[in-house]
């Protein structure tokens, strides 16, 4: 989305264990 950008408009459409996995990864 335009307020996030392409990756947290993905992660919307994960469960919440993909997001968690997502979130962990761009966090480092």
């Amino acid at each position: 989305g335009a307020d996030g950008g392409p990756v947290r408009t993905e992660i919307t459409n994960l469960t919440p264990e993909q997001a968690a996995e997502a979130y962990r990864k761009m966090m480092g």
